[in-house]
């Protein structure tokens, strides 16, 4: 009798379901280095973010962000360490001014869902 091979396959499997505990993403003490700035002008933009859980926990480096000026993007970062500080949840973000923002803007931070 000769040797017995068997061939390369897979089996049916089973289900497995992964939870993601969905957060809310909570923004206070938001700032501007100056109210006032001409276009190409530099400045910062800083906040404290933290998410919803009680006590609430600082947001990992993967955390992406745009800062916008109604609609108009100022800058996209992640929060790498020179941008956000975990320990005391504020972030701060240097941007230049463009000609699209000329007038009385809001500047805000602005994200999509993210399962880091």
């Amino acid at each position: 009798m000769g040797e017995i091979g068997y061939n390369a396959s897979a089996s049916t499997g089973v289900t497995l379901l992964t939870a993601t505990e969905w957060r809310s993403v909570v923004v206070t003490g938001e700032a501007l280095e100056k109210s006032k700035m001409a276009v190409g002008e530099s400045q910062s933009y800083t906040a404290t973010v933290e998410d919803s859980k009680v006590p609430a926990e600082a947001l990992p480096p993967t955390f992406a962000v745009r800062l916008e000026a109604d609609g108009v993007v100022l800058a996209s970062v992640s929060f790498t360490p020179a941008i956000y500080d975990p320990a005391t949840r504020k972030c701060a973000i240097s941007f230049t001014a463009p000609s699209a923002i000329l007038g009385k803007k809001t500047v805000r931070l602005a994200w999509d869902d993210q399962v880091p």
